[in-house]
């Protein structure tokens, strides 16, 4: 902190700290008393505060205009007595960006103890900027993969909240609400956290997936222009209409690879269409294509196509090493497509969830909800 008493003309850009938890406790007041005699004690001085409460209000001072202020700490300034004169502070001289509450889930496992979270902050002041911030509801230590889905805002035992700087603070002691103070958002956290809390989350009882990528669906314009192949843009190569399967003249054994193919067009509120002129080569990896002449011959035709497919996938990269080129990029065989099933689109302009129970293939653009227990229906 001596160290930095004097900013760079115009401050520092980028202020970042993990600072000591150190309070009045254990033997530190001597510290305290110390620092109560320094500029930034006279201003912020508090006789229960912890010592990165200075910290911060340091990181204020030399920061410039602007800058990006982030820390990670415990999360109990939020509501603290003792930090009355650092929320003031942050409401006077910044805007909050993101408060990343981690709760009961445990980041460092040097300190178990503790309930940490992450603050950024801008030196600004906009009181209608908006926060983003989350609460996570996991318990336990964290591992790289959580941290990840909770930094990605896409954890399901996460909460997100969206708030204005205004409705951030509460009282006059300005107690931070990460979820913000506002009545309507206060009501409708309330009733989400009662879902939360006496309802059943959908993945613990249901596979939720996303469906099949085949890497090269149908022949299209570029697929000519750049392998100068001579055929219809359109063309099927996995996903073929009823004329284009005739004309290949299958087996009984390659008949049993066409599934029916569908569209997420096709999925409509509560129900779905269940007919399709369309149909799938579902093609695993685990085949032998000797045994599918026919099929082989017509994907042969567009090898060239089929190999420029993005190889790097796990199952497809696979299948390259076992020289099994024809295979689909993700066949998903852990999802079974003949069973009672909801399905969804991957982006909808409204809730459109159809249910049916009869063969029904698609592509990555929906996702396949089916039961995990037999006994929820």
């Amino acid at each position: 902190m001596c160290h930095f008493a004097t900013a760079p003309k115009g401050g520092f850009d980028v202020v970042i700290a993990n600072p000591p938890y150190v309070g009045h406790k254990g033997g530190q007041k001597s510290l305290f008393r110390i620092l109560k005699k320094t500029d930034l004690g006279k201003r912020f001085n508090n006789e229960r505060m912890d010592l990165f409460y200075y910290f911060f209000h340091l990181s204020i001072d030399i920061g410039a205009k602007r800058s990006i202020i982030s820390f990670i700490t415990t999360n109990y300034y939020l509501t603290a007595d003792s930090a009355v004169k650092l929320r003031s502070d942050f409401k006077e001289r910044t805007v909050i960006k993101n408060m990343i509450n981690f709760g009961e889930l445990k980041i460092f496992e040097s300190a178990l103890g503790q309930h940490n979270m992450i603050t950024i902050l801008s030196k600004n002041i906009n009181p209608e900027l908006v926060a983003n911030n989350c609460l996570t509801k996991r318990t336990g230590i964290a591992t790289s993969e959580i941290l990840k889905r909770i930094l990605d805002w896409n954890d399901d035992n996460t909460e997100y909240f969206s708030v204005i700087q205004k409705d951030l603070y509460e009282g006059e002691n300005f107690k931070i609400r990460i979820s913000g103070i506002s009545q309507s958002t206060f009501n409708i956290n309330k009733i989400l956290a009662k879902m939360f809390n006496q309802g059943i989350l959908l993945g613990n009882i249901c596979n939720i997936s996303q469906g099949i990528v085949t890497g090269a669906d149908k022949v299209s314009r570029k697929h000519i222009i750049k392998f100068k192949i001579n055929c219809k843009v359109g063309s099927g190569i996995y996903v073929l209409n009823s004329s284009e399967i005739k004309r290949l003249n299958l087996n009984q054994e390659e008949i049993k690879l066409l599934k029916p193919w569908f569209k997420n067009s096709d999925i409509r509120k509560f129900y779905t269409n269940e007919k399709s002129n369309n149909y799938l080569l579902h093609l695993t990896v685990d085949l032998d294509i000797e045994q599918y002449p026919s099929i082989y011959k017509h994907l042969c035709k567009y090898r060239e196509i089929i190999s420029s497919r993005n190889f790097e996938s796990c199952e497809l990269s696979k299948a390259l090493r076992l020289g099994k080129w024809w295979a689909l990029s993700s066949a998903r065989k852990d999802i079974n497509f003949n069973c009672e099933k909801i399905v969804t689109p991957y982006r909808s302009l409204s809730n459109t969830f159809g249910y049916n129970e009869v063969p029904w293939y698609a592509s990555a653009d929906v996702f396949f909800i089916t039961s995990k227990d037999k006994k929820v229906s």
